[in-house]
């Protein structure tokens, strides 16, 4: 189901807090700020934007079975784990029957030499947590490749 989040994903959280309305009584837009009511600061809200998106409970199994087939791989396609990388755990995740592959790393951070391990190249799909990234490790990750989070 394109579009559709993952079940051990907390899809669609939105920052809450405080929202402007547009069209004021002349067309313009309504003011938005501290005057729209009581607030605990300008960051009310902010922290829900940052929170863990996964939901409590969550399994590496569970979310590596949801992450392959949101992304179209077949029910039987194969998910081995790298032992030759020693710094994070990451599977392979090949489909041959759609000639289709990934590189998938659920851990919480994702170790530079990893990423320098792994060799990756424009044609490879490479998904991890977005949290599991420093924004340096990001921007190499997403000029070396195509670069999915979660």
């Amino acid at each position: 189901m394109e579009g559709a989040p993952l079940s051990l994903t907390k899809g669609g959280r939105r920052p809450s807090g405080p929202r402007c309305e547009s069209g004021g009584p002349d067309g313009a837009p309504a003011p938005c700020g501290p005057s729209d009511g009581p607030s605990n600061g300008p960051s009310e809200g902010t922290a829900d934007m940052f929170a863990e998106p996964l939901v409590d409970g969550w399994t590496e199994d569970g979310l590596l079975a949801e992450v392959t087939l949101a992304e179209g791989f077949d029910l039987a396609a194969s998910v081995e784990h790298l032992r030759d990388v020693t710094s994070n755990k990451v599977y392979r995740v090949t489909d041959p029957w759609k000639e289709q592959k990934c590189l998938i790393c659920l851990d919480a951070n994702l170790s530079p030499d990893t990423a320098r391990a792994l060799s990756l190249t424009r044609d490879d799909l490479f998904i991890c947590r977005d949290s599991a990234l420093d924004d340096t490790l990001a921007a190499n990750l997403a000029l070396q490749c195509n670069l999915k989070v979660i």
